[in-house]
């Protein structure tokens, strides 16, 4: 026996709520596309362009920006994700809350845990700098000589072939410190690596060159570090009390990787990217006195 239209049920409707579903489908009006007018107590299923009430246009055109645009910014860290989502939606007249949405997703995200970049950065144990938490107010306490690097190696002017030979061989370092003499240790300016190498390799080269009668001691004064080496000044020193905090802000504002720490023009230690991310590190994970 064949139903007949009055007695047919789509998605479970009411009888009342089917034949306006087929009445409007059959006479070119609202169909299956648009939200079923039920009794007034009640609320329809939420179906196409009308989202429970909120049309596409101001209702869903506005949540789903948002929603990625904070999404995306919290796990970036950044805000440009605002301009992404403005651009591909062209919704430009709901910039204030999709921006106040990327703002307080970053700011949730920030205090629990690393941007994706930072991550992957960390996970692949790259050369890293991590950033001081404005919360972490003891990084202006911390200064420098807490955390430098005693253990460094200078050169004084009158280096000698075999000293050089033996600090470039016993160390990894792409620079040097040049003092005037290892008693007073003063420093005069710094040395590359590579201008090193360049010397013992010149050496070597003259001392093969010479017939044997004629070679002299490896030390004379035209070998020494100081005339067969360019020294660069030092343009940039920290002080014992320079704090971390303004030690971080010049490493990460000049790009540095290593800085020189003086005393009254006298060499006491040497600052790197490690031991500033070591304090930062200790800083935020304080050890537990046991």
């Amino acid at each position: 026996m064949k139903a007949s239209s009055s007695d047919v049920r789509p998605f479970g409707l009411q009888s009342s709520e089917a034949s306006i579903f087929l009445n409007g489908r059959e006479s070119g009006g609202p169909s299956l596309g648009h939200r079923s007018q039920g009794p007034p107590g009640r609320r329809g299923s939420c179906r196409g362009q009308d989202l429970c009430g909120l049309p596409l246009p101001g209702g869903a055109m506005f949540l789903f920006p948002t929603g990625a645009a904070a999404f995306s910014g919290a796990v970036t860290h950044t805000l440009s994700t605002a301009l992404l989502a403005f651009e591909m939606t062209g919704q430009i007249a709901h910039i204030l809350p999709v921006t106040l949405a990327v703002l307080i997703a970053n700011a949730i995200a920030q205090k629990s845990q690393p941007s994706f970049y930072d991550g992957t950065i960390i996970v692949k144990k790259l050369p890293y700098l991590p950033r001081i938490r404005s919360r972490h107010m003891g990084s202006y306490k911390v200064t420098t000589q807490e955390f430098m690097n005693t253990t460094f190696l200078a050169l004084p002017l009158d280096a000698a072939f075999q000293q050089i030979l033996r600090a470039v061989t016993s160390t990894e370092d792409l620079e040097y410190p040049v003092v005037d003499n290892m008693e007073t240790q003063m420093l005069v300016g710094m040395v590359r690596r590579s201008e090193l190498i360049q010397l013992l390799q010149t050496s070597e080269d003259d001392s093969r060159c010479t017939p044997p009668k004629e070679q002299g001691d490896k030390t004379r004064p035209n070998q020494s570090l100081g005339r067969g080496c360019t020294i660069d000044p030092v343009t940039l020193q920290l002080s014992p009390w320079t704090s971390l905090h303004q030690a971080h802000n010049l490493f990460e504002l000049l790009s540095l990787q290593r800085a020189f720490v003086t005393e009254l023009g006298k060499i006491v230690g040497v600052v790197s990217r490690n031991e500033i991310r070591k304090a930062i590190e200790d800083l935020a994970n304080p050890k537990v006195a046991k």
